[in-house]
């Protein structure tokens, strides 16, 4: 579905990605780890269209996107720490001001939305008034209303309990069921490892290794990846 060949990306003296070349399939869950400044964040705003490759190429089901990433950025939702809209809006007044942004019916979005009633506040409620958790909640729900084939969800466990990551790994694997691609990039190794088929690790810009979900000891290889050890 996505194919990305020798990709250099590079600010100034600083290369983000260095010769990054993947391959990911329709329906797939692909993670990527590895320590903080290692490209991760990077790889993800590439994929969505927000990078231009200084080299190398990018495909999206066989169509060159490495000059325009306007399909790029029609076909993949990025959900990353916040969506930079107002918080002082009620929760309705939000879904409003974010239809408009996104170019989406408004009617359709809350329909969609009640697929989401657990994680989300009453419409009369400020935004600002939202605990952080609570808060990537909405966002998280209003970016799967938003039906795109691949989604790139950084740091989506963020401010979250553990019932609803399950719910939102639960939902994943549902959604990649029927075909939507995610690449997926988290700090918890447990949900990585729940819900990703395999996982990419991250060095200095660059793919380091592969690692898949079926190998002996792949929970560790997750936590060294990150610079961490079980206690």
């Amino acid at each position: 579905m996505l194919e990305i060949t020798s990709i250099v990306v590079q600010h100034r003296d600083e290369y983000l990605l260095n010769r990054v070349s993947l391959s990911i399939r329709r329906g797939e869950v692909l993670g990527v780890v590895g320590r903080n400044g290692t490209g991760k964040s990077s790889l993800l705003r590439l994929i969505a269209g927000g990078l231009t490759p200084t080299r190398g190429r990018i495909q999206l089901r066989g169509e060159e996107q490495t000059k325009d990433q306007g399909q790029l950025r029609e076909s993949v939702v990025l959900l990353t720490h916040g969506y930079g809209s107002p918080t002082e809006l009620t929760f309705a007044a939000w879904q409003e001001y974010n239809a408009f942004i996104y170019g989406i019916d408004l009617g359709l979005i809350r329909s969609r939305l009640n697929e989401y009633r657990e994680w989300l506040p009453t419409s009369s409620q400020r935004m600002d008034t939202l605990s952080w958790g609570d808060r990537r909640r909405v966002e998280l729900a209003f970016g799967f209303c938003r039906r795109a084939p691949i989604y790139c969800l950084d740091q989506a466990t963020d401010g979250l309990d553990g019932l609803t990551q399950r719910q939102l790994g639960a939902q994943i694997q549902l959604r990649a069921s029927e075909g939507t691609t995610f690449i997926v990039a988290d700090h918890s190794a447990e949900f990585v490892s729940s819900v990703c088929d395999r996982v990419i690790v991250m060095n200095e810009g660059g793919i380091d290794r592969y690692l898949q979900k079926d190998e002996l000891e792949f929970r560790e290889q997750l936590l060294s990846a990150q610079g961490w050890s079980e206690p």
